[in-house]
């Protein structure tokens, strides 16, 4: 089916086949993998449909570009969207409309390009956990279940790492075209679980996109259990292998009014998109809230001078990275600091 015919249509109904939903590491945290869950042409829809409003996320760490791409209205990604759940049922209740822009009924499209081509070092994202509560959202309610569709397979780096997985040798997602990782931040017993920090590996060579999906809902449903297959669409068993991903939809040009350079991404059109707190560090004109604001201070507190100077100019540098993750390892679960 091609994009053409899809355009005007009120559904989207391809023939689908079982798939096992793979469970790589069960307590802290819970990882789960599918191969072969989104087809080429969904994928490529995905990236046609964000590729332009695309911008830059934060300015202090280069996450590449990111677009929130609203799922309701579109049948294709309702599909997608309904497929995403099943991996997990019963999880995942839909967020009131101020929620929009914070990776509610939106799947929230990403590409990083690779060193050389933009930011010194290649596109990355640091340490951090997605557990995200926010005032309003409903009483013990929080972002559980994060579901990421990679729809390329960078040749170097790329991979999302938790480096508290398999008794702390750590653990790698490996994006492949077309898989779907999937993480808990909690713990069965409905905590945040510190566990399943993690960051995506700079990219080094090729390029990578990915789709995510992020499921809020009650604490209470984090004794849930996750399928055992799900049904996904017969075509996507015969998707083309990726074998040169800087040949992807679009290359490595910039969206309308975005450039790049050794400094990372800038929008010259606008201010960059307030993405929410799922991120480890916001930008500087979001608020924090009292708890991110104080595990900040505290982290910002234990670098040096020269360690501040080279945040202030660079961003976070793996060295930085990884103190951060052992600083937050360290002290989570603390009441302060």
């Amino acid at each position: 089916m091609s994009s053409t015919e899809v355009a005007g249509a009120e559904s989207y109904d391809p023939p689908l086949a079982k798939q096992v939903v793979n469970e790589v590491h069960s307590v802290g945290p819970r990882l789960l993998h599918v191969k072969n869950f989104a087809s080429d042409f969904e994928m490529d829809h995905i990236i046609k449909q964000s590729f332009q409003q695309m911008r830059p996320q934060m300015q202090n760490t280069e996450t590449g570009v990111v677009h929130e791409l609203p799922v309701n209205g579109d049948p294709i990604l309702e599909a997608i969207e309904e497929r995403l759940k099943s991996v997990v049922p019963g999880v995942g209740k839909e967020r009131e409309d101020k929620f929009s822009g914070d990776g509610a009924e939106t799947l929230r499209v990403r590409r990083y390009l690779p060193d050389g081509v933009g930011y010194k070092g290649g596109d990355y994202h640091p340490p951090h956990t997605d557990w995200y509560e926010r005032p309003g959202m409903g009483k013990d309610d929080a972002l559980l279940v994060t579901l990421m569709i990679y729809m390329t397979s960078p040749e170097e780096g790329g991979q999302t790492h938790f480096e508290s997985a398999n008794d702390g040798k750590g653990y790698n997602f490996q994006p492949v075209r077309g898989d779907l990782a999937v993480w808990w931040s909690c713990t069965k017993e409905g905590k945040q679980d510190m566990k399943s920090m993690h960051e995506a590996i700079p990219v080094k060579k090729g390029i990578k996109w990915n789709a995510t999906r992020f499921l809020y809902d009650n604490v209470k449903v984090c004794s849930s259990e996750a399928a055992k297959e799900i049904m996904v669409p017969k075509v996507a068993f015969d998707n083309v292998p990726s074998t040169d991903s800087m040949k992807t939809m679009f290359g490595t040009t910039m969206p309308n009014g975005v450039t790049t350079g050794p400094m990372g991404t800038a929008d010259s059109d606008a201010e960059p998109e307030d993405f929410g707190d799922d991120a480890d560090f916001e930008d500087e004109d979001t608020p924090l809230d009292e708890e991110d604001s104080a595990w900040h201070a505290a982290f910002m507190d234990t670098l040096s001078h020269d360690e501040l100077k080279e945040l202030a100019e660079l961003g976070m540098s793996p060295a930085l990275n990884e103190k951060m993750t052992k600083f937050i390892q360290k002290n989570a679960g603390k009441d302060e600091f």
